[in-house]
């Protein structure tokens, strides 16, 4: 990529795991709560209420607090497929201070600030069983299928490529609801010879809206 890439896990640093994708998915609601209720959280309280409300999940309860900073950063790509702000900024050592490398990416203030007046109902679900928000089910469960299997020798590349194909099956999905059946037909008919070339220019950045809405106005 030709900025700077703050993620471990898209630049390759990291190797993004079943369990990274897990305890993201549970973090979300409670991240949440803790952003609305705009009051910081240690690493050691987050996990003890993670476990409090997920007993029954495999993941949650092996997690320590150590491993939290890289479950928030798998987190994180879903908040960047939204371009949301960071509610995992409320969560702090014991001293009520974000780490030096969160710090040197992000501004926690801003985070805080923004996170807490978000409205988050239509991006991540209140309920404890973690339905209710279907384009958060669905992105973590496509990435779950993605930690599961994959195993590229570049899996920052790998990632990057999983996840422009996720925006482009979301962004799909609800086109698919509100075209007409003739600009539907123009959609269908490029995929078919573009498909690879839609997930290289949203990999780059590009919004699939904006892609669609340009193959729209074609003669």
């Amino acid at each position: 990529m030709a900025r700077f890439e703050e993620n471990h896990f898209l630049r390759g640093d990291r190797r993004l795991s079943e369990a990274d994708v897990q305890m993201a998915k549970h973090s979300g609601p409670i991240l949440v709560l803790i952003a609305k209720r705009q009051k910081v959280t240690t690493f050691k309280d987050f996990v003890a209420i993670a476990k409090k409300n997920f007993p029954n999940s495999v993941f949650v309860k092996q997690t320590i607090p150590v491993l939290m900073g890289r479950r928030f950063e798998a987190f994180r790509l879903y908040l960047r497929a939204y371009h949301l702000p960071d509610p995992s900024s409320w969560i702090t050592d014991q001293h009520e201070t974000n780490s030096a490398e969160y710090i040197a990416d992000f501004d926690p203030s801003a985070q805080r600030y923004a996170s807490a007046k978000q409205d988050w109902s239509k991006y991540i679900p209140s309920q404890k069983n973690l339905l209710g928000v279907e384009r958060y089910t669905k992105f973590f469960a496509s990435l779950e299928f993605f930690a599961k299997t994959h195993n590229s020798k570049k899996p920052g590349d790998a990632l990057q490529t999983q996840l422009a194909k996720i925006h482009i099956r979301s962004v799909y999905s609800e086109q698919k609801k509100i075209l007409s059946e003739n600009n539907l037909k123009k959609i269908v008919k490029d995929e078919k010879k573009s498909r690879d070339i839609w997930v290289e220019r949203v990999r780059q950045g590009e919004h699939f809206n904006d892609i669609v809405q340009e193959i729209l106005i074609r003669p």
